[in-house]
C-alpha cells in the first residue's frame, strides 16, 4: 500500500515511484508514505525477515549479521551454536584421525 501526503501531486508521485526502483531508499515493506519533501517513509512489521538490497561484501557483512541478530536473537544464537558444534566435531575428527596414524 502506498500513501501520499496531501500536497504531493500525481506527477511527483509517479516520478518518485519510477526513481524508487533503482534506489534503496524507495518504498518497501507493508506501508510506504511519500512526504512533501519527496522522501519515502516505510514501515515493515517485525515478523518479516530483513532483506538485503545490495550485494553482500566484506564491508557490509557486519551490518548484515547485526541486522539478523537484532531481528531474531534466538534464531541467531541457535545458528551460531550449531556452527560451533559442527566445528567441534570436525576438530575432534581431525585430532582422532591424525593421532591414530602416529601410534602405528
Amino acid at each position: 500500500m502506498v500513501l501520499m501526503a496531501p500536497g504531493v501531486t500525481d506527477a511527483d508521485a509517479s516520478a518518485a515511484l519510477f526513481a524508487a526502483r533503482s534506489t534503496p531508499g524507495g518504498p518497501s515493506g507493508r506501508l510506504a508514505i511519500l512526504g512533501n519533501d519527496g522522501v519515502w517513509q516505510s514501515w515493515r512489521p517485525a515478523s518479516t525477515a530483513p532483506q538485503l538490497l545490495e550485494p553482500l561484501t566484506l564491508a557490509n557483512a557486519a551490518f548484515v549479521i547485526g541486522s539478523y541478530a537484532s531481528w531474531s536473537p534466538l534464531l541467531f544464537t541457535v545458528v551460531l551454536l550449531g556452527l560451533a558444534i559442527l566445528a567441534a566435531f570436525v576438530a575432534i575428527a581431525f585430532v582422532l584421525s591424525t593421532r591414530g596414524r602416529r601410534k602405528q
